[in-house]
């Protein structure tokens, strides 16, 4: 097509054959080689003026960037807007460069027992156009897709008319595996006040098929944690009772393992006469400088008042960290959550409620929420390739930066 930036000199007949030369070609460097071979032949000299110097010189900047790199795709599960579990696939590359460039993403999907030659064998399924994101490293694209199939991914650079040369292809297919999964090891328990933390080990790495750890008290299943899950917290409890918990892992086909050894945890109970305490860093001693009494409890003030529980011999953390590439809940109710940096690739909930949720920085791929509800949200970032919600309701959002695609 033509390209307003590459004038036509108009010279008389064979000035219509330069025309649907600029037509036909949408190559830049492809219509400026055309167009010197007509010169040469019909001797009328170089015609070439500023513009397409100036084309040229953008297009030798472009091919300087290269073609991403580091081009990769992993199968996940997880959970649609529709509440129903479904196989999801997240494509990621390196970022390249800090250049006003944006990333063409195909897709193609072919049976799974292809396995060469995708451009003749598989059938083009979508092209989507994803934003070059300066505040991370790695850039992501998640989306659910069909089983049973094998997709195939490449990725170049767009920057305005021009477009890099494609990456090689990488695929993978959605197939279910059926194999029997390994058991989490290492699993072990930490009491604190009315509360037992547990904690195992587990190569989600060397088994991609495991997609949850499942987690029963007392021979009865009391939660399921999606992979790449290693702690857990569970109270409130009874204090002083003692609760038996084993594990089992569970595949993307609904295989699951056998379960672990039971491992114990009793909770703490709040002795009469314990104290709390608020500090920005561990006491020692009570503030009149008496010995700790197991069951006293420390507020963090450096970080968010979080809380701990004196076990008698050490200071323990009522609550976890939460880290995944997948968080997923029906329902999120709190009345703050405080954090110097929530980073994650999706977070789906039904709901989200909090008085307040404040974070320095919040970066996620993309948020996907029936209904956020919340009294403040502050933050100093929020960088999002997509945050929907059906509802969001807040009587104050305060960011220094919001930037999201869509």
């Amino acid at each position: 097509m033509t390209n307003p930036n590459i004038p036509i000199r108009r010279t008389g007949s064979a000035d219509n054959e330069r025309v649907q030369l600029n037509k036909a070609l949408s190559g830049v460097d492809e219509t400026l080689e055309r167009a010197d071979q007509w010169d040469a032949s019909f001797a009328w000299g170089d015609h070439r003026d500023a513009g397409y110097e100036v084309a040229l010189t953008e297009s030798a900047q472009f091919e300087n960037l290269g073609i991403p790199s580091g081009l990769s795709v992993l199968q996940l599960l997880a959970t649609d807007p529709a509440g129903s579990d479904r196989i999801a696939l997240e494509v990621s590359w390196n970022r390249l460069g800090d250049e006003p460039i944006a990333y063409d993403l195909e897709i193609r999907k072919s049976a799974v027992g292809v396995t060469t030659d995708p451009l003749t064998n598989a059938d083009l399924y979508s092209v989507p156009i994803i934003a070059n994101d300066l505040s991370v490293s790695t850039i992501r694209y998640t989306d659910f897709f069909d089983p049973d199939r094998r997709y195939w991914f490449r990725v170049r650079i767009r920057r305005d008319r021009f477009v890099s040369p494609w990456s090689d292809f990488v695929n993978i297919a959605t197939t279910q595996n059926l194999a029997v999964p390994p058991l989490p090891t290492n699993v072990a328990t930490q009491s604190f006040l009315e509360g037992v933390r547990l904690t195992w080990s587990y190569n989600y790495t060397a088994n991609p098929n495991v997609a949850s750890i499942q987690i029963r008290r007392n021979g009865t299943l009391i939660d399921t944690v999606s992979r790449p899950t290693t702690v857990y917290l569970d109270e409130p409890l009874a204090p002083n009772t003692t609760f038996s918990y084993t594990l089992q892992a569970v595949s993307f086909a609904g295989i699951a393992s056998g379960q672990t050894a039971p491992v114990t945890g009793s909770p703490t109970a709040q002795e009469a006469g314990t104290i709390t305490i608020r500090a920005p860093s561990a006491p020692s001693t009570r503030p009149d400088g008496s010995p700790l009494q197991v069951g006293d409890r420390w507020l963090n003030t450096s970080d968010g008042d979080l809380p701990h529980s004196w076990s008698g011999t050490q200071w323990i953390r009522e609550y976890t960290n939460i880290d995944g590439g997948n968080i997923i809940t029906g329902t999120l109710d709190a009345n703050r959550i405080v954090a110097g940096t929530i980073t994650t690739n999706r977070m789906t909930a039904n709901t989200i409620n909090g008085d307040r949720i404040q974070a320095n920085t919040l970066n996620a791929n993309k948020i996907t929420a029936g209904t956020i509800t919340t009294d403040r949200m502050t933050a100093n970032t929020i960088n999002g390739d997509r945050i929907a919600a059906n509802t969001l309701n807040a009587n104050r959002i305060t960011a220094g930066t919001i930037t999201t695609d869509r």
